[in-house]
């Protein structure tokens, strides 16, 4: 793959940061260092757990590179809607636990005194015993993550390893929040347990979003950020929505863009783990994917699943691992055949120096060889939170904006009777509303 040049990059984004003020324009100063990427290949699907461990290694986890003696780690899967819905790694929108069992070992190897495998899905709760491998395979002699953890912990009995739905635990920390609406006023409200990892591994699956065109490394950290009230308004019997998170966050100026939206979030996530000193890494799930307009595959969501290896070029699967996240998803991108400046959240990250988007050194591999030509990329749908115009989608402006809106929702896998009563709920609270959320319309803004 080589290095990326900067100049292309530069005078694409030049005038944006220009219409932000010096600060900004200050802030875009490109880097001297190259990022490195590395490759892991395997040519089956039983060898995920053994790539992740490679790949750990790669980056210095569990080889002696990386000193994490007396650490605490918090991994971060990509679990989606776990706990609304079945877990079911075939449809390639979720991290296969064989990977996120690989990638903790590691950890353990190298001196962790705790370990965390957490998110905060969709779902309030789960059995951690239903998050299983894929058909076939084990680990340990184990078919799911809470069998293979129970193995890891008596392998290392001096250390903890633990498994958190973070929601259920419900222990939270503020960090700063580039919003300026009131409810962020304290900050953004994230997991305990992730504020105080030293080390942040963050696991996610290649594929595609609706609304923030790839779901990747740095999208999988809005996970840790709580759904319960008042960040998520419309609580159900097992799941939960940051809806008002997304209402937050929908004028939020950030890494020079105006009306950043919700990747406003995960970008102030990743800005607040760089700031504090911390020592993070992605690695990334290239086995089966979710190409068209996920982050939910079909029958669950709109979604495709991909399989990898028959669609690379290389005609294998593979791992991207990294201590710049911000890579991880740069290179992932340019799999999936998108322009980085096209995406929203890698100008805003390369804006504010979070992590390089083109002088990266890919150890393992070509590009070309891990490109797929043909993958179909997501129709995007309006947000509701990005820009002046989705707040009035989600309150029912139009049956056009709602219909978005349900369609959107129906993405990410909640029940076609809870989009009803969404839709009723907030036709209902329409007036209210928009003294809350007050915004233009499409045609005001006309």
């Amino acid at each position: 793959m080589g290095k990326f040049t900067r100049r292309d990059f530069l005078k694409a984004s030049a005038g944006t940061c220009a219409a932000v003020g010096t600060s900004q324009i200050l802030s875009c100063i490109p880097k001297v260092a190259a990022s490195t990427v590395y490759v892991e290949f395997g040519n089956q699907l039983s060898d995920l757990y053994q790539m992740a461990g490679n790949a750990a290694q790669a980056i210095g986890i569990g080889s002696g590179g990386v000193n994490m003696s007396g650490t605490t780690v918090f991994i971060k899967p990509n679990l989606v809607c776990m706990g609304q819905t079945h877990f079911t790694p075939n449809l390639g929108d979720v991290t296969k636990a064989e990977v996120t069992i690989g990638v903790a070992e590691q950890c353990l190897k190298a001196g962790a005194d705790k370990v965390t495998i957490g998110d905060g899905a969709h779902g309030l709760s789960w059995d951690w015993s239903t998050i299983g491998f894929l058909n076939g395979n084990s680990v340990f002699d184990t078919t799911n993550i809470q069998d293979a953890v129970s193995h890891l912990q008596a392998a290392f009995p001096t250390q903890t390893i633990e498994l958190s739905c973070l929601h259920d635990v419900d222990e939270w920390k503020y960090i700063p929040s580039s919003s300026t609406v009131k409810l962020m006023a304290p900050g953004l409200k994230v997991a305990r347990s992730f504020y105080e990892a030293d080390h942040m591994i963050t696991i996610p699956v290649l594929k595609n979003h609706q609304w923030a065109d790839i779901s990747c490394a740095m999208k999988n950290l809005f996970g840790v950020v709580t759904a319960k009230p008042p960040y998520g308004s419309v609580p159900g019997p097992a799941w939960m929505m940051r809806d008002h998170v997304h209402f937050s966050y929908a004028n939020t100026t950030s890494g020079g863009e105006q009306q950043a939206g919700i990747e406003a979030a995960f970008i102030d996530i990743l800005k607040w783990r760089k700031d504090a000193g911390k020592q993070d890494f992605a690695i990334m799930d290239c086995s089966i994917g979710v190409e068209g307009n996920g982050p939910r595959a079909s029958p669950l969501g709109f979604g495709k699943a991909i399989d990898i290896r028959a669609r690379s070029n290389i005609g294998r699967y593979f791992l991207l691992a990294s201590d710049d996240i911000v890579a991880v998803d740069a290179t992932s991108s340019r799999i999936m055949g998108h322009k980085v400046t096209d995406i929203r959240q890698l100008r805003m990250a390369d804006c504010l120096q979070l992590g390089e988007i083109t002088d990266i050194d890919l150890t393992g591999a070509l590009l070309g060889e891990l490109s797929i030509p043909d993958w179909i990329t997501a129709k995007q749908v309006e947000e509701w939170g990005v820009a002046s115009t989705v707040p009035a989608a989600f309150h029912g402006t139009n049956m056009r904006q709602r219909s978005q809106m349900a369609n959107t929702i129906a993405g990410l896998g909640l029940p076609v009777s809870m989009i009803g009563g969404l839709r009723a709920w907030h036709q209902r609270k329409q007036t209210c509303c928009k003294h809350r959320h007050p915004v233009n319309t499409p045609a005001e803004e006309d």
